[in-house]
């Protein structure tokens, strides 16, 4: 109930969703940075020949906008994609532990950019 009877407050729009919103044009670019820091901190990932580029910038553009979408509160929540990545990492002999570790860099990575885009834009400005 408000302070202020008759007053009523509008509601505070999502941060999180209206800077992930931002980033979905961006994913392109936001995949490959995902790729250089997976490749970057990642061995088993270096190799051309167990993880081919294409396929592991595939894999990171299709899990990045899965999770902008996620946060930006898009109905579109297929969850195709991250159980495609695991799949095709085991037939690859990607070790359990290193798909794990890249998961972790993505999710990293991700609330890195969110607050790298809240900076630029100054979206996510405290209330």
């Amino acid at each position: 109930m408000s302070a202020y009877p008759g007053i009523v407050r509008a509601p505070i729009p999502d941060a999180g969703a209206t800077l992930a919103a931002a980033m979905l044009p961006r994913v392109d670019e936001l995949a490959q940075v995902l790729v250089d820091r997976i490749r970057d901190n990642i061995e088993v990932y270096r190799s051309d020949d167990v993880v081919p580029p294409d396929d592991l910038y595939t894999s990171c553009r299709t899990n990045l906008e899965f999770m902008i979408r996620h946060v930006a509160h898009e109905p579109w929540l297929d969850l195709d994609a991250p159980r495609q990545t695991g799949r095709r990492r085991a037939e690859q002999g990607v070790p359990l532990a290193m798909v794990q570790t890249a998961f972790r860099h993505s999710f990293a990575c991700m609330w890195e950019m969110i607050v790298t885009e809240a900076a630029r834009t100054d979206t996510g400005h405290r209330r």
